[in-house]
């Protein structure tokens, strides 16, 4: 009976072994998956590589496989998981050679997107030709104009305010003849007129009416006088951006 109990226990314990055994999964060993993966490769079927490289790679977590991964990826076209691969390498790696670094900085500018294109926007106009009044001659005339006339009616201002108005001399009024001096280019030469003394109108009609007059013939020449001139259609001020900055472009009439 002893005998017989421990064949029973025996023969037990070795079934018990027997059905653990089996219930362990089975499964290539790192060095197997490598293999597979090399001859995936000589033979050129990459998509059986990179599934033999995965599994290695989940069973033990060598940077190598990394690299071997991207360059799996690379062979077939997948630039997102070899891109993927290569950036996962560079920072797994303990160190680069000067080949491997050129390797990959080459492949990861090549995927980079393209730089934002230039966005500017320049200013639209268009450059056409005028016919205006002369403008150095209206120019020269309103300046003209503006100085005889300024002094006229200063000078008007001040005899109107000061001057006696006692009925005036002989020669007339001199209040009065101030008062007209207010009126533009016809004023010295009236004023002359409303006092006829030949020290009133000697400046008034020579100097400041001439002056006057003179102002006015030449805006009216201008008038008569056209130029013809290119200028810009319009004026813009329009925003621009670029990869290095932005601001505004201008363009002016003038």
């Amino acid at each position: 009976m002893r005998i017989l109990s421990t064949l029973l226990a025996l023969v037990f314990a070795l079934g018990l072994s027997g059905s653990v055994a089996s219930a362990q999964p089975a499964g290539d060993s790192y060095e197997q998956l490598l293999d597979q993966a090399r001859q995936a490769a000589g033979e050129s079927r990459y998509r059986d590589a990179i599934r033999s490289l995965e599994a290695a790679y989940a069973l033990r977590q060598e940077p190598q496989l990394l690299l071997e991964l991207a360059r799996g990826h690379r062979r077939l076209g997948d630039a997102k998981q070899m891109v993927d691969y290569y950036s996962r390498y560079r920072l797994a790696a303990p160190s680069l050679t000067p080949e491997l670094a050129s390797e990959i900085d080459s492949v990861l500018r090549s995927q980079a997107p393209p730089p934002a294109p230039s966005v500017a926007l320049q200013p639209q106009f268009s450059i056409k030709t005028v016919t205006r009044p002369h403008r150095g001659m209206l120019i020269g005339g309103a300046m003209l104009f503006s100085l005889g006339y300024s002094a006229a009616a200063l000078s008007g201002g001040a005899f109107a305010t000061l001057a006696s108005n006692s009925g005036g001399s002989s020669d007339g009024n001199m209040q009065a003849a101030g008062g007209v001096l207010f009126i533009p280019f016809l004023g010295p030469f009236i004023s002359a007129a409303v006092y006829r003394d030949a020290a009133w109108v000697g400046p008034w009609v020579a100097i400041d009416g001439s002056i006057q007059l003179l102002g006015l013939a030449l805006m009216i020449a201008a008038r008569y006088s056209p130029e013809t001139v290119r200028i810009l259609d319009k004026a813009q001020v329009l925003p621009y951006a670029s990869s290095t900055g932005a601001g505004l472009n201008a363009a002016f009439r003038f």
